[in-house]
């Protein structure tokens, strides 16, 4: 095994031969393996060319090594970005390429492109996705044009790092979880 990542009820595990390994609550096709049907075994859901794998709540996101992403689960808020609410149960394609990086929250997904843009989808009650408001959106928005080197997201909120080594926030505050000493 080369990486794993756990969901709400579901865990994803990337092989070191490139496949993906799947098993858990399957409710919304957050496994990948074209059922809604819980699995108790871990099963091959992607046979080969995937370079990182992200668990959100209910869905998964995989990058190929073509960079190209795939996204596969719960779709109620957009967070797999293929412009529908609808919720897949085999892997479909968003992006054809230039992703580096993803990462899922909630009911977001947060793409670093290779150009160090960030593109988010998803729920955005709280403005979690960073681009000014609190629309949900239901394919993937540019919310920074350059410069980020990672990204990590929460509940409701997101946290960025740029190249410059500045940290970013956005999104829920109640606990002053973006660390910007309010809690607004």
């Amino acid at each position: 095994m080369k990486l794993a990542t756990g969901g709400y009820q579901h865990i994803v595990a990337l092989m070191k031969d490139g496949s993906v390994m799947a098993s858990g609550y399957n409710g919304h096709g957050e496994l990948g393996d074209g059922s809604v049907k819980d699995t108790y075994r871990f099963v091959k859901v992607i046979e080969k060319d995937v370079v990182f794998v992200s668990a959100g709540y209910y869905h998964t996101v995989v990058i190929k090594q073509d960079s190209s992403l795939l996204v596969t689960g719960y779709n109620g808020y957009g967070q797999l970005g293929d412009g529908t609410k609808a919720d897949r149960h085999d892997y479909v394609k968003v992006i054809d390429a230039g992703v580096k990086d993803v990462c899922t929250g909630e009911y977001t997904t947060l793409v670093i492109k290779k150009d160090g843009s960030l593109w988010a989808a998803g729920r955005n009650n709280y403005g979690q996705l960073g681009d000014g408001t609190t629309a949900d959106r239901k394919y993937f928005m540019q919310v920074i044009s350059g410069g980020v080197k990672d990204v990590s997201s929460g509940d409701r909120s997101t946290i960025v790092l740029k190249q410059d080594g500045s940290v970013w926030a956005t999104g829920l505050n109640n606990y002053g979880q973006l660390g910007d000493g309010t809690v607004t």
